[in-house]
Parts: structure tokens; C-alpha cells; sequence
């Protein structure tokens, strides 16, 4: 029986701990077995870090053959040169070559003394019997929070965190590396999980060693598919741009990782770390401070972000630019720096077409035309955008622009107003009629 099996080997297994240049020495089996189950019900980052230089090593040549062969009898055809390669490469990445046979066994024992031998033989059989590998994107969103786990459609949800790291989920990366955020950045924000399944389980590592001069492409090696029926291929960047449209406040997503169960028996390697973006922060101004999301603030994000992902290629793409600049400017330290991204964003909406005679008076007619139906807000519009664009061309020529209470209006009206437009060109799906617009 393989439980039977599972628990003889780890009764003879001895812990090893072998740091660079210091001898090896032996760790304790209950020390080991409680690090490796801290950090699976709880956020544990020097565990994460020092597990991996660990090694549990079986001492009875005899009990470690006979693991070898139950291996080998189940994943004979994913075996090339005592190698194997796991969907965890398709997630975390890690040796395009695979592990070793080893490696797998070491992994297996960590989830039997973890979890104990009857947990680890159905992990195992289970693992390799099924043909997908369930795992969540994670992506952390500053800016947001949300008081208690909210769906935003099926497969998808925000979670918050917590207000100390003592408090953190499991499945969040160590981030007390010499690089990078450190645990205490993200207290108070919110994850946003996305479900997700690669395929297949195994895969004989021929299929991602590559030459010297290129790495296989996993998704010609492995299929993904978000497990949402509702909102497959589910982009995390264009989701956070539609929050940030709806509440007028910079959604960022500032770091991002894949999770795998620590107990599935393909995720022999440990997680690889994360991505994040260093110029994601909490910002200033306008942009400043976190929004408490509603479920009502999710859905109506949601739908803008279906209305931007069902537009033209072409429309999609020039909007692109506004939306990236008005973000810009709610994030901007400096007001110069505010005023330009916001002439961008306003230029590129309503400057399109090449001509650039007459361009602050064409502007603001334009604006008021597309964002007002009655001739007194036109007319009121028209004054506003005279007075954002010489302000904007004040800071894109001479440079400083006083800070004071006009200013600050001026500009909170002109990121409202350019929000406002990129909402409506992504309601109308279409690029006006200019002339026809203004004629009436």
C-alpha cells in the first residue's frame, strides 16, 4: 500500500541542512515538519526562504528504490534522462530542463510529513491522474480596498489584506528579499484572485529544453484557460484601468504572481517569486487615497471593461493613450507633470485627426460639444478647457505652475472631465463626426 510505503520512508528519512560552504548538519523531524506546515496555514516568509535548504534525504537505500519505481511505473513516459517537467514550470518557471527524480521524491516526503502518508499517497495519485492543474493569479491592487471578499463574476474575486503581515494569507510570495516590496507595502490592499488551469500535469522535458539562443514558448508547451465561463482570458491591467475610471481615484496593481497548492505533487519547486511594479504606489492628490469598493463599484467597473474589450482594435488602441495619461496625472507628484499627462490624454480624445491650427480653441469646442447638450454648460465648458489648456501649454513651455487653490480646481476639474469623456467614447464605441457634432 502506498500510504504504507509513504510512512516508512519518512521514518527513515533525515533532514539535512547543507548551506553553502558549512558542513551538512541534520534537523530535527518535528523542527522540519512544523516549518514545512507553517507556511501552508499561514503566511510564513523565513520559512518559505529556508525550507527549499532543506533536504529530507530516505536513509534505506531499499525504501528510496521503491519510491524511485512507483515513480517511474506512473511517469514512465515523462522520464528523459532521469528528468521530469511539471505544470509548475508553466506558472512559476524555474529549469526549462525539469527536476530529477529526487527532487520529486523530496517533494512527495515534504507533503507526507506535512500532511501524513495517507494525504501524500492520495495527493500523488490524484496529481497524476488528473488531466489539469487548478491554480490562481494573484495580482495586488493599490488603491482599492474592499472590506471582505467581493466577486466581481464567476471565477474572479477581490480579497482584502489584512492590516499587519502576521495576519497574511498562505499563498502570498516571501517578500522580505534584499529587493523588491517588502510585506508591510501591501498591508491593507486587495487581491485580486483569478482562477485559472494549465494542462497537462506532466510533460517529458525534451518538450522545454530549448538552444542557446532561445527558451521554448510555454503556451506552445502548456494550455491555460481561466476557469471564469463569464470573462475568459481576463486581463488583470485593463480591469484596474476600469476601476480607476469609475471612482476617479489610480487603481494600480502592483505586484503579481501565480499560486499553486503547496500539497499538489507537480509543484516540486518552490514558488519562484513575483513581478512587481516599482512605480506603483499610493500616490498623491487626487489619486491618493484607497476608494472603498462597493459590490455596485465593481460591477459598473466590470461592465466598462467589457464595453473597452468588445471596441474596434483601432478605437481600443487610441484610447489606450488618454487612458494611460489620466491615470498619469492622478499619480503625478508634481502639478507640471499633472498638467501635461493631461493634455496628452485630452489631445490624443479630442485633437485627433492631424490638425493642429487653432488647437486649444478646437479643443475645448470639441469638449463641449461631446460632453454637454445644452448651449449654457457649452458655453461653461468652453471657458473651463481654454483655461486647462493654457495651463497645460504654461507647463509644457515655462514650466512651473503656481500651486494654489485656482489651480488645484482647474486641474481636479480637468481629470474629471477627461474621465468623463474616455467613459463616454468607450460607451459610444465610435469616433465622432467633429464637424458634424459642433454644426448641431
Amino acid at each position: 500500500m502506498l500510504a504504507t510505503l509513504l510512512d516508512r520512508a519518512v521514518n527513515a528519512t533525515q533532514v539535512i541542512d547543507q548551506p553553502y560552504g558549512v558542513a551538512s548538519s541534520q534537523v530535527d523531524m518535528n523542527t522540519y515538519r512544523s516549518l514545512l506546515r507553517s507556511y501552508r496555514i499561514s503566511y510564513n516568509s523565513t520559512a518559505k526562504r529556508y525550507v527549499p535548504l532543506l533536504r529530507p534525504v530516505v536513509q534505506d537505500a531499499r525504501i528510496k528504490n521503491q519510491l524511485t519505481d512507483v515513480i517511474k511505473d506512473h511517469l514512465q513516459e515523462y522520464i528523459h534522462d532521469e528528468r521530469i517537467q511539471s505544470a509548475g514550470y508553466a506558472t512559476n518557471g524555474g529549469a526549462t530542463d525539469g527536476f530529477t527524480i529526487d527532487n520529486l521524491i523530496e517533494h512527495w516526503l515534504d507533503i507526507a510529513i506535512a500532511r501524513g502518508p495517507v494525504y501524500a499517497a492520495n495527493a500523488f495519485l490524484s496529481g497524476i491522474n488528473a488531466s489539469t492543474v487548478q491554480y490562481q493569479k494573484m495580482t495586488v491592487l493599490k488603491g482599492l480596498r474592499v472590506d471582505s471578499e467581493l466577486p466581481v463574476c464567476d471565477g474572479i474575486r477581490l480579497v482584502p489584506l489584512p492590516n499587519s503581515r502576521n495576519a497574511f494569507p498562505p499563498y502570498m510570495p516571501a517578500l522580505d528579499g534584499p529587493v523588491g516590496p517588502r510585506p508591510e507595502d501591501f498591508t491593507l490592499d486587495t487581491i485580486l484572485v483569478v482562477d485559472t488551469s494549465v494542462s497537462p500535469v506532466f510533460v517529458n522535458p525534451t518538450k522545454t529544453v530549448g538552444d542557446i539562443n532561445r527558451t521554448p514558448d510555454r503556451r506552445k508547451v502548456f494550455t491555460y484557460e481561466d476557469r471564469s465561463n463569464e470573462e475568459p482570458d481576463f486581463v488583470a491591467s485593463q480591469f484596474c484601468e476600469a476601476l480607476s475610471l469609475v471612482t476617479g481615484r489610480a487603481v494600480q496593481y502592483a505586484a503579481w504572481w501565480s499560486y499553486i497548492d503547496e500539497d499538489h505533487i507537480c509543484k516540486v519547486w518552490p514558488t519562484r517569486g513575483y513581478g512587481y511594479n516599482s512605480a506603483a504606489r499610493d500616490g498623491h492628490g487626487s489619486g491618493g487615497a484607497r476608494v472603498d469598493a462597493t459590490d455596485k463599484i465593481v460591477q459598473e467597473a466590470l461592465s466598462l471593461y467589457r464595453k473597452r474589450k468588445n471596441l474596434d482594435a483601432g478605437i481600443a488602441k487610441w484610447l489606450a493613450v488618454s487612458v494611460d495619461r489620466w491615470i498619469q496625472s492622478l499619480i503625478d507628484s508634481s502639478i507640471v507633470d499633472q498638467f501635461i499627462n493631461l493634455g496628452i490624454a485630452l489631445e490624443s480624445l479630442y485633437l485627433n485627426d492631424g490638425n493642429n491650427s487653432e488647437a486649444g480653441f478646437r479643443l475645448a469646442l470639441r469638449a463641449a460639444w461631446h460632453l454637454e447638450d445644452c448651449s449654457s454648460d457649452r458655453s461653461r465648458l468652453i471657458k473651463e478647457f481654454r483655461d486647462i489648456y493654457r495651463l497645460r501649454s504654461h507647463a509644457v513651455h515655462k514650466g512651473p505652475v503656481k500651486y494654489n487653490t485656482n489651480t488645484r480646481n482647474t486641474l481636479a476639474r480637468a481629470q474629471e472631465h477627461c474621465r468623463k469623456a474616455i467613459i463616454k467614447f468607450i460607451t459610444e464605441g465610435e469616433l465622432p463626426d467633429w464637424d458634424r457634432l459642433v454644426m448641431g
